[in-house]
């Protein structure tokens, strides 16, 4: 057995020295891989994937561009730019394609792809190619990246704008100054993240620069970032749009957006999101897999080169944030995603800046242990599987390629072969998604929303009855039926010509009175059960229709 780390025996090393327009390309073509397994297949998923490309669909469908509208409600919870992000790919793609979820997911899989390749030039300017290179590939990598490219929400966009405005402020501060370019890029990132989801992405710069600020005592270093020229390029992209909602919604979109929706989730824990302090951390080694793999040799090294500028900034984007949102009670999996560039981009440093010694046999041996979250993973999923109606093809081919990477892995991590590891990233997260995505995909079970829309799709008693719903509001069966989903319980819900009624089995009792009192006789069409993923509990629906 080897104790000391490979020098390069065969070359592994220089795989991550590419030119940098040979590695864009690369990283381009890894991103492509790794993220479109399931990014068609997948069924809306409700409940924020279905309501925002809903919504985005009513924007392009009503030729109104300023008010947001789910159904006839408004919704308000979040700004205009992720809705105007997909009603360009719907409009772009045409009509025909108001059914196909893929469309609205256009603009997270291209931000994702874009945030990997802003990883890779920051990476660039930190401490050259190679750094860049094993950045970006981990975080390409990462299981939660991957998740949020394959669904229509904010999540892949506002990481691409913070990650701009993260490296323009940080070429400022480690190189002592920025020129023009990079001061407007700052601004105007910040303003495109305004526009998507308000103000997270200026809180995560702004603990960013406060930390800054108490570390080196000074903030000579950003004075560049103040001219009238470049405040007013935020202004210009972020203000407007909220003016316009202002004067159209007046104080309802304040209370949505600012009451309802941020300060309720600071305040408790939101529709059963709560989780205890230090919950994020647990969770990171599973959701920045396999990079987490790689961020433990580096971390003594992280902490003896602390006081080196780049290490002083990522450090400073990450753990301002990361203590924030574990602070905050409502936790969704996805919040500490803005601070994931900067720790690939750690795991870069600590890897390229000079040769590593050999771990630990202790250190070793966590990373072995690590290697047992995608078994357990994919075993988990395929022994569920047959619960929700499907069989696991997926999942057993991408069992069987772990049962041959993570071995193989195994002896190259306790040989001290890193280099080589590292190059076998990629193939465990595209082991895990050609699994993970079109399995599930495939479980009707996991989509009782699809299956009640199509039962309304085939109902040809009229063009296009109404919708009401009963216990079930998901906003798939706007999304797949063309139909404007009504919530009111009472009469006032059932269309007198022509209605399609949703009644989940817990609701039965209250839809009966109230077809009792309409004195109409309605027909089942059909029934739809599984697991309502919104909110983890199983559901059974019945559609009745009339005439």
């Amino acid at each position: 057995m080897n104790d000391t780390n490979e020098t390069d025996p065969s070359g592994a090393e220089r795989l991550f020295d590419l030119p940098p327009a040979r590695a864009t390309g690369l990283l381009i073509l890894l991103c492509l891989v790794l993220f479109l397994p399931g990014f068609f297949s997948l069924p809306p998923v409700d409940r924020d994937e279905v309501r925002f490309a809903q919504a985005s669909k009513q924007m392009v469908e009503s030729g109104d561009f300023i008010d947001i509208r789910l159904g006839e409600r408004p919704r308000y919870k979040k700004p205009a730019g992720i809705y105007w992000l997909q009603a360009g790919a719907y409009a772009l793609a045409g009509e025909s394609h108001r059914h196909d979820i893929w469309v609205f997911r256009l603009p997270s899989l291209i931000a994702a792809t874009g945030a990997v390749l802003l990883t890779y030039l920051f990476g660039l300017a930190l401490a050259g190619r190679r750094a860049g290179a094993i950045a970006a590939m981990l975080l390409a990598s990462s299981f939660l990246l991957g998740a949020e490219a394959r669904l229509a929400k904010t999540d892949a966009t506002l990481l691409l704008t913070i990650i701009a405005a993260q490296y323009a402020l940080g070429r400022l501060f480690i190189r002592g100054g920025a020129g023009a370019g990079m001061v407007a890029l700052f601004w105007a990132a910040l303003g495109a993240s305004v526009m998507i989801k308000g103000p997270v992405g200026p809180m995560v710069t702004g603990f960013t620069i406060l930390a800054l600020i108490a570390l080196t005592r000074s903030t000579r270093w950003l004075a560049p970032l103040f001219r009238l020229r470049d405040i007013a390029l935020f202004l210009a992209i972020a203000l407007p749009w909220y003016v316009l909602i202002h004067l159209r919604a007046g104080d309802l979109f304040w209370q949505e957006s600012l009451g309802r929706d941020m300060a309720a989730k600071l305040a408790s824990a939101q529709e059963s999101h709560g989780a205890p302090p230090g919950s994020y951390l647990l969770a990171f080694w599973a959701t920045f897999f396999p990079g987490s793999l790689f961020l433990i040799p580096v971390l003594g090294r992280i902490w003896r080169m602390r006081r080196d500028r780049a290490v002083m900034f990522l450090l400073s984007w990450i753990l301002p944030a990361w203590i924030m949102f574990e602070m905050v009670p409502t936790k969704l999996v996805h919040y500490v995603l803005p601070t994931y560039p900067a720790i690939a981009l750690l795991i870069g440093l600590g890897w390229a800046r000079e040769a590593m010694p050999a771990p630990g046999r202790g250190v070793r041996i966590v990373m072995l242990a690590l290697l047992l979250i995608p078994l357990l993973l994919i075993g988990a999923i395929t022994l569920e599987a047959p619960k929700y109606g499907g069989r696991p093809f997926t999942l057993l081919a991408s069992l069987a390629a772990l049962l041959l990477l993570v071995p193989f892995l195994a002896m190259l991590i306790w040989r001290a072969r890193f280099w080589h590891a590292l190059l076998l990233a990629p193939a465990l997260s595209l082991a895990l998604s050609i699994g993970i995505y079109p399995t599930l995909a495939r479980l009707p079970g996991l989509w009782p929303g699809k299956a009640a829309a199509g039962i309304i799709n085939a109902y040809e008693a009229c063009p296009s009855p109404g919708l009401a719903a009963y216990g079930y509001h998901e906003a798939s069966l706007m999304f797949l039926t063309d139909s404007r989903l009504k919530h009111a319980p009472g009469q006032d819900a059932i269309d007198p010509d022509c209605a399609v009624v949703v009644v989940e089995a817990r609701a039965e009792p209250d839809w009966r009175k109230v077809a009792a009192e309409l004195g109409v006789d309605f027909r089942a069409l059909g029934r739809a059960e599984g697991l309502n993923l919104a909110t983890g509990k199983p559901v059974r629906l019945t559609i009745y229709a009339r005439p």
